[in-house]
């Protein structure tokens, strides 16, 4: 590899430093230990570092990174960068002279690398680009494989038309009689929805109290939704016309649809600011610029190129790559560093492909538009591992597995509302509700089905 070599590849900082690990003998665990990344997201980084290089071995990787990256070699490229053009030719002239320098240029050398390579400075504006995605698909694969059982249901079908809660603690329901669909509070203890009684006659506003079963009748509506935890949102039958109203003293304040505030936006947000070509089928674009922004100020933190991209938690972000043969790569991007690890590869479908991040895991159902679906994928960010979970093929319920991460760490399985959770951990069902459009409190301990409208489906 020796005639190969050449200084600058264009490391990111993350090369950098697994290569520095690499030229002190650490293994993989070790690396994996020292930067906080999983086995998979080193082994990433090595093969990435060695491609770079057409090396055959980590030994020829730490080759380079001694010879061109010790303390003599960053002295002496800092110490060039430092003279004036022509002084070569007279250095050896005045070589005395520089000796009392040296100790502080070396000093100087140091302070540079430790602050890195520049890529990443703190004192860097605007939005940073993403070191690290690689769009070219590697191998699907999962670390272990297991079959879903067939979920079942403790509470009885639905009506079709009822308004219906359902204790998954104490598998006991609350039946409402035909009504809509449910609003929570956000603390989880009331419900609000609006009862029905008759297809001619008006609908009524009501909120329950889901522990001590008390009911409040707040007249004639068709659309009551919960602002915060007391107050509703309530529009009259068959209008436009709504009102704000004190569930304390039932006081009403005149409002609009539009002036309604938007839902509390957490500290990071993810924004698809334009669309590229190519087109997949169907007419999705296939590559996207993305930009992450800091709430509130709306400032650019991050801005890179991805077919799909999801927050995990409000420190990091999922991203998948540009297709490439139905494949794309999936990567976690840290926030702070704009360094992205490798995840896995999945085997994306159109128009509709599920994918779900939080602090510590990210979700996938390979094929999921395909006429037999794919596994379901779990990765795990303290292990590295992939696992695959495979649908019960005698479930209808569970025939495509649509997967979403709670607020809770559960699974939501199913499309549009889905009432199975699953537990990641133990890969057990901790509530099977039957069929979809689930209104779940936030708690994920009370579910509810009522009448809604109709619409297409997710692979049409």
């Amino acid at each position: 590899m020796s005639s190969r070599l050449r200084e600058d590849y264009g490391w990111t900082e993350r090369q950098r430093q697994v290569l520095s690990l690499i030229s002190e003998g650490r293994t993989n665990s070790q690396i994996g230990d020292a930067l906080g990344l999983s086995l998979p997201g080193v082994k990433w980084h090595v093969s990435e570092i060695l491609a770079k290089l057409q090396a055959e071995s980590r030994e020829e990787a730490a080759e380079y990174w001694r010879r061109y990256n010790g303390v003599a070699p960053r002295f002496a490229r800092v110490f060039r960068s430092l003279l004036p053009l022509g002084a070569a030719k007279v250095i050896g002239a005045g070589a005395a002279a520089t000796v009392l320098g040296l100790t502080s240029v070396v000093v100087w050398v140091s302070l540079a690398d430790s602050e890195g390579n520049g890529e990443n400075r703190s004192d860097q504006t605007g939005p940073r680009p993403i070191s690290g995605l690689s769009e070219t698909p590697r191998v699907v694969q999962s670390d272990a494989v297991s079959t879903l059982p067939r979920p079942v249901s403790p509470f009885p079908e639905w009506d079709g038309r009822s308004s219906v809660i359902y204790d998954t603690t104490t598998n006991s329901v609350i039946d409402l009689g035909p009504g809509s669909t449910i609003s929570w509070s956000p603390d989880g203890t009331r419900a609000a929805w609006v009862s029905q009684p008759g297809p001619s006659e008006d609908g009524v506003a009501k909120v329950i109290d889901v522990f001590t079963r008390k009911e409040q009748a707040l007249g004639p509506a068709g659309l009551i939704r919960f602002i915060d935890d007391d107050q509703v949102l309530l529009v009259l039958p068959r209008s436009n016309d709504a009102f704000i109203v004190e569930l304390a003293t039932g006081r009403r304040s005149p409002t609009t649809l539009n002036e309604q505030p938007r839902a509390a936006a957490g500290p990071l947000e993810l924004v698809a600011i334009e669309e590229l070509e190519p087109r997949l089928e169907g007419g999705e674009a296939a590559n996207k610029i993305w930009e992450l922004r800091r709430n509130p100020s709306q400032e650019p933190v991050l801005r890179f190129t991805a077919y799909r991209a999801v927050l995990a938690g409000d420190r990091a972000v999922v991203v998948a790559t540009q297709p490439e043969g139905g494949l794309a790569n999936l990567f976690w991007v840290d926030v702070a560093s704009a360094q992205a690890e490798y995840i896995a590869t999945a085997r994306l479908s159109t128009p509709n492909w599920p994918l779900s991040a939080d602090s510590e895991r990210v979700v996938w159902t390979d094929d999921f538009c395909d006429a037999t679906p794919g596994p379901m994928r779990l990765w795990t960010r303290r292990d590295g591992l992939v696992r695959a979970f495979d649908s019960p093929t005698d479930s209808p319920e569970a025939a495509r597995l649509w997967p979403q991460l709670t607020p809770t760490g559960l699974i939501q399985i199913g499309a549009f509302g889905g009432g199975i959770l699953l537990d990641p951990e133990s890969g057990d069902y901790v509530a099977v509700i039957e069929g979809t459009h689930i209104d779940w409190s936030p708690d994920f301990r009370f579910g509810a089905k009522g009448q809604y409208p109709g619409h297409g489906g997710l692979c049409l």
